[in-house]
C-alpha cells in the first residue's frame, strides 16, 4: 500500500491546472491528506497484527466468525461480509484452519457446502490481540474531543454516501 508522505500544497496543485483544468486544488489536497493518514493508520495496525502472527484479513475473519458464533458462516457469506473474493477467502481460511483458529463443518442446511466456525484457540488468539489493537485505534482518535468525534462520525457517514457517486471500475 502506498502512502503519500510528501503531500503537495494547494499552491502546487494549482499548477496542475495547466495539465488538468478540472482539478480543484483544495479538494485534491484534502483527499490526499485523508487517504495518506488512513493508509498510515492501516500500516501501523497491520504491523502490530503481523508481529502477532496475524493480518487484518485474518483478524477480521475471526471477528466476523465470533460475531456469528456458534452458528458460523459459509465461506461465501464471510467473503461478502469482508468484501473479498472467494479465492482470497479460501486462502485466509486455509491459513486459519492450519493454526486451528477455525474449523469447517458440513452445512446443516445444505449438504453441498460447509460452515466455518471459530474455535476456542481462535477466540483465545483474539482475546490476546484485541486489547492492544483497540488501544492503538483509540490512540489515533485520542486528540479528538467528544464533539469532534461525533462530527467525524457524521463526516465519515457522508463520505460513505459520496462513494455511491464514484463510478464502478
Amino acid at each position: 500500500m502506498i502512502s503519500v508522505r510528501d503531500i503537495p500544497s494547494p499552491a502546487e496543485l494549482e499548477r496542475f491546472k495547466t495539465l488538468v483544468p478540472e482539478i480543484e486544488p483544495d479538494t485534491v489536497h484534502l483527499a490526499i491528506r485523508l487517504v495518506s493518514n488512513v493508509t498510515r493508520v492501516v500500516e501501523r495496525l497491520d504491523a502490530y497484527l503481523n508481529r502477532e502472527g496475524m493480518s487484518f484479513g485474518r483478524m477480521a475473519s475471526l471477528m466476523q466468525l465470533a460475531r456469528f458464533a456458534p452458528d458460523g458462516l459459509t465461506p461465501s457469506d464471510l467473503a461478502d461480509k469482508l468484501g473479498v473474493t472467494r479465492a482470497t477467502m479460501t486462502g485466509l481460511l486455509d491459513g486459519l484452519e492450519r493454526e486451528d483458529f477455525i474449523v469447517r463443518v458440513p452445512n446443516p442446511s445444505d449438504r453441498r457446502s460447509h460452515v466455518v466456525r471459530v474455535t476456542p484457540a481462535g477466540l483465545e488468539k483474539m482475546r490476546a490481540i484485541i486489547p492492544a489493537h483497540m488501544q492503538r485505534l483509540s490512540s489515533v482518535l485520542a486528540p479528538l474531543a467528544d464533539r469532534d468525534r461525533k462530527q467525524l462520525s457524521h463526516l465519515v457517514d457522508l463520505l460513505g454516501e459520496g462513494l455511491s457517486n464514484v463510478p464502478e471500475p
